[in-house]
């Protein structure tokens, strides 16, 4: 019988190796170099305040990989996996219905279709796998969430799910709506940042 160890497994850290430092130079050219996004990644994004954007919730992402690499135990970053899981479903589908508007001889096209067919069924084998090590138990140390915050935080959450498939179903009403001209290809990749 597996005996509950509350590590995180080594097949979970390499695969936070391996996204980290993609993720870091996602952010690098998103942020620092806006204007040349046509030329270093998947496609041109515009507004550069749009990329901008994209770009921090890249980093936010390296972040939390850095944790899960550097980690002690599984369940103080188990969470996470879970909303990445549904980010790079979201960036799948807005890949597959936005289709015709990329350059499929374009590298980091090339290299952001590969991310983004794999990820999607990775990422839920790999928190399958390792959530077997979590016994389900606070240990000395943790910090407990109020159930009031924890309802409250669900809610918001909620909150996010629901303007993500507004995003998704009805990208050229949340378009019309948004505070600056955004393409329905963004509005989708919009709805599934981050969480």
């Amino acid at each position: 019988m597996f005996a509950y160890s509350n590590r995180i497994r080594i097949e979970t850290r390499l695969l936070a190796l391996i996204v980290v430092p993609i993720l870091v130079m996602a952010f690098v050219y998103l942020y620092f170099l806006q204007p040349r996004s046509a030329e270093l990644f998947a496609w041109e994004i515009n507004p550069p305040v749009m990329a901008a954007f994209v770009g921090a919730g890249y980093l936010g992402g390296a972040y939390y990989f850095v944790r899960v690499i550097f980690g002690r135990k599984w369940h103080h970053v188990a969470a996470g996996l879970l909303p990445v899981g549904a980010f790079v479903w979201f960036m799948f589908l807005t890949t597959l219905l936005h289709w015709a508007r990329f350059d499929k001889s374009h590298f980091p096209f090339q290299l952001w279709l590969a991310i983004y067919s794999v990820t999607p069924f990775l990422i839920p084998i790999v928190w399958w796998r390792n959530r077997a090590a979590d016994p389900g138990t606070a240990e000395p140390g943790d910090i407990s969430v109020p159930r009031w915050l924890a309802i409250l935080t669900g809610a918001i959450g909620l909150i996010f799910v629901i303007f993500g498939l507004i995003c998704l179903v009805s990208p050229a009403r949340v378009a019309d709506n948004w505070f600056w001209s955004i393409s329905p290809l963004m509005v989708r990749v919009l709805g599934g940042g981050p969480r």
